[in-house]
């Protein structure tokens, strides 16, 4: 089989963080082991992570979605709950999970 990519890893790596509330620092860990044990393709650290999927090549085909887990309706505002009938409309009581779009075609392409 073949050894993920860089893109591939990075996304692994941030829904492991996402999923255990990570901090960066740990992060950056995770990515120092993987390296030493000469795992393919790791991002350098968090920021790197970062960097990755901000670039200019990835940043036209993502988008984010916050969940709002009061009424279970994506959102698109990172502050608040975009329904206007829910209790979280004016603001959010904690940091929501953030869902990142990413279309397929550009990802099969590479």
């Amino acid at each position: 089989s073949a050894d993920p990519s860089t893109h591939e890893v990075a996304a692994a790596l941030t829904i492991l963080k996402n999923r255990h509330n990570l901090s960066n620092r740990c992060l950056d860990h995770i990515c120092q082991l993987m390296r030493l044990l000469k795992a393919s393709n790791v991002p350098k650290g968090s920021a790197h992570v970062k960097r990755i999927f901000l670039s200019s090549s990835t940043a036209h085909f993502t988008s984010s979605s916050y969940y709002c887990s009061k009424c279970n309706q994506l959102s698109s505002k990172a502050t608040n709950c975009s329904n206007i009938k829910c209790e979280e409309n004016k603001s959010f009581s904690k940091r929501p999970p953030v869902f990142l779009r990413m279309p397929l075609q550009p990802q099969i392409k590479d």
